[in-house]
């Protein structure tokens, strides 16, 4: 693990436990809950792919992190995947690491408006497990817009899916 990525983890654990037990104040974290801050490798595969698509290159140097967002991710990850709460965090430190690269959200099929100016974060170095599962990898999936960059989910993905990913 680098430096700095344990207060990462802890904190993607912290947040992930008060969500699943409602102890998130929804005034108070209203504008988030903390924002990760890329690295200037993944600002520049950012900026690379916002290029290579003709999409406006964002202001924010960072994603923030929202009550809904995290909502959102142990919602989908306990229903699709049946993990806990604490393989949800682990997904998330994953994705959102120092090591993580950049690439487009490749669309499904001609005219997919529903991956239109999406990125993905994701981590090829590290596997992690999830549930009874090894040789997995973080994944999250942000949207880029001219003001910012917003967290649409996060998920676990196998080794030749985000082989794939670079390509």
């Amino acid at each position: 693990m680098l430096p700095g990525e344990e207060g990462l983890t802890q904190a993607f654990d912290d947040f992930m436990i008060q969500t699943e037990s409602g102890q998130l104040d929804a005034e108070a974290t209203s504008q988030g809950l903390f924002s990760y801050i890329l690295t200037k490798r993944q600002r520049s595969e950012i900026k690379k792919v916002c290029n290579e698509n003709q999409w406006v290159d964002p202001e924010e140097k960072g994603i923030t992190l929202t009550k809904d967002y995290f909502e959102h991710v142990l919602k989908q990850r306990k229903v699709k995947d049946k993990v806990t709460a604490k393989d949800c965090s682990t997904i998330l430190a994953s994705a959102y690491s120092k090591k993580s690269k950049v690439a487009i959200n490749k669309p499904r099929f001609k005219g997919d408006r529903e991956r239109d100016q999406q990125a993905l974060i994701f981590n090829a170095e590290e596997s992690i497990r999830v549930g009874n599962s090894n040789g997995l990898y973080g994944v999250a999936i942000i949207e880029i817009s001219i003001k910012n960059l917003s967290p649409v989910t996060a998920y676990h993905a196998t080794r030749p899916k985000v082989t794939a990913f670079g390509r």
